[in-house]
């Protein structure tokens, strides 16, 4: 979905590594133009380590890109799971 933010993608409910193949391919697919994302996580039950490296490489590579990327109302477990591992600066949580 797409909006004056830019594009939004949905995290899943389930947000681990079972996930995480489809979900950096559909952000890829997203930053490959080059407009701006926002990552809906207020689904978010359940993170692991997995998602949250990869929202850190992404987080740290649309920086460098110069793309803005953003939370949508990130749930109370992915806050959790980022500040356990020092991660919520990165994040931007």
């Amino acid at each position: 979905m797409s909006d004056a933010e830019g594009m939004t993608i949905e995290c899943s409910e389930v947000f681990d590594i079972s996930v995480v193949t489809d979900f950096k391919a559909m952000v890829q697919q997203a930053l490959a133009d080059g407009s701006d994302l926002v990552l809906d996580g207020s689904h978010i039950e359940r993170v692991d380590t997995a998602a949250l490296q990869l929202l850190a490489a992404l987080f740290r590579d649309s920086e460098h890109q110069g793309i803005k990327l953003s939370w949508k109302t990130p749930a109370e477990p992915l806050k959790y799971a980022a500040r356990l591992t020092g991660l919520d600066g990165l994040l931007g949580l």
